[in-house]
């Protein structure tokens, strides 16, 4: 039984090495051939969003560090909500009513990064398209002077 099962997964891995090595050589054998030829002003354009995707990127970095530094204020705050808990007074008015602000604040605090946090995975997804567009429209082709 074991022999049968080794036999057949050599099989099956030969088959597969065979079909990847022949795969391979019709990569090699086929020289790449660019679609379209770029012209000066396609160039220009090119330049220029690359040029603005570099600003998104840096604006996106700076987005990112920002809502670490939200993400940490909250953790921050809860942990002070948590804490005054377990002392707060139930029969003390002011006791309650501090309690219940930090407990509002953490919940706006919340809210904010959550419609934040969305905002950002949006600009995100909208870079990644942009950049992907970028990249089809103008790697690896070759420039041409004339428009």
């Amino acid at each position: 039984m074991y022999r049968k099962k080794y036999w057949l997964l050599s099989f099956i891995f030969l088959l597969s090495c065979l079909s990847l090595s022949s795969g391979n050589a019709e990569e090699k054998t086929s020289p790449p051939v660019p679609d379209t030829i770029l012209t000066q002003s396609e160039l220009s354009q090119c330049y220029e969003k690359e040029k603005l995707l570099a600003q998104t990127a840096a604006q996106l970095k700076e987005r990112a560090n920002q809502l670490k530094t939200q993400k940490s204020d909250m953790n921050k705050l809860a942990l002070d909500r948590k804490l005054l808990y377990t002392r707060i007074d139930f029969h003390s008015q002011n006791s309650v009513v501090q309690y219940n602000r930090i407990n509002k604040q953490l919940n706006q605090l919340s809210q904010t990064y959550i419609t934040d946090i969305k905002s950002f995975n949006n600009n995100v997804k909208q870079y990644q398209a942009d950049s992907s567009q970028l990249i089809n429209e103008c790697d690896n082709k070759p420039y041409h002077p004339k428009d």
